[in-house]
């Protein structure tokens, strides 16, 4: 079966398509192209093309898309994730398997003991993880990647998603189950104005919530409680962040692909 790689640049037949210097140099050098060659090409979309290389030089290729290629159409699991950055390669784990999940988006969220900052040069290469596990796993549309909110202006943002759950460690979910016909001990602040992402966040008809490694706060875990957030138990023992990210995440995937 022909290699994929992804185009920075919407994709349709005829066209003449350069592909970046990173995925040049891996089609030249690693795979040593030659004229003629046959690629598979997508570029985030719903669609994946047949492309063939027409010319090149020493850092970069050329290829013009011949034609779509039929498949069956990927199913949207019209789910979000947010969750806490872990750090190290627990987050390129995290993101690589959301993508080969076919979760929709991916929020970092900011709550009080986060300890990994979601910066800048974090989320470039989380978008090219995003890109290469597309490749592997022969998933089309990207995983998007939203930018950091707090457990408020999540829940603001959020407000919309018919299904929402929250991962909970076996002490959050009795704090959880103990407020649910108490008041929280600060009311909720839900207005936190216009949230980036609306666009894909309005895709999403599920949601899976993931605190960060000591947990939320009690506060918080009441905060979402009273924001009509569901629990979802996990088991019986504390997951790092990546396991229960990806557990919550396979087992809602898992639930609509399910026959009626």
């Amino acid at each position: 079966m022909p290699d994929r790689f992804f185009s920075e640049v919407p994709l349709r037949p005829q066209q003449l398509v350069t592909l970046d210097p990173q995925q040049s140099h891996h089609l030249l050098h690693v795979l040593r192209a030659e004229l003629g060659d046959e690629v598979h090409l997508f570029d985030g979309g719903p669609d994946e093309y047949l492309a063939r290389v027409v010319s090149k030089d020493r850092r970069s290729i050329r290829l013009e898309v011949v034609s779509r290629i039929e498949r069956p159409a990927e199913k949207s699991t019209e789910l979000l994730v947010a969750a806490a950055v872990p750090k190290g390669d627990r987050f390129r784990t995290l993101i690589e398997k959301l993508t080969e999940l076919g979760v929709t988006a991916f929020l970092p969220v900011q709550s009080t003991r986060t300890v990994n900052p979601f910066s800048t040069s974090l989320r470039q290469k989380a978008e090219q993880w995003v890109i290469e596990a597309c490749k592997q796993s022969r998933r089309n549309s990207l995983l998007e990647i939203l930018p950091p909110m707090t457990p408020d202006e999540l829940l603001f943002a959020t407000r919309h998603i018919s299904e929402r759950y929250v991962a909970c460690a076996p002490v959050d979910l009795q704090v959880l189950l103990g407020s649910e016909n108490s008041e929280p001990s600060n009311p909720p602040k839900l207005d936190a104005g216009d949230a980036a992402g609306d666009t894909i966040l309005a895709t999403c008809r599920r949601a899976l919530l993931v605190g960060p490694e000591g947990g939320f706060t009690t506060d918080e875990v009441r905060l979402v409680c009273n924001a009509g957030w569901r629990s979802l138990s996990l088991g019986q023992h504390v997951l790092r962040i990546e396991t229960a990210a990806m557990a919550g995440a396979a087992l809602l995937v898992q639930a609509e692909h399910l026959p009626r």
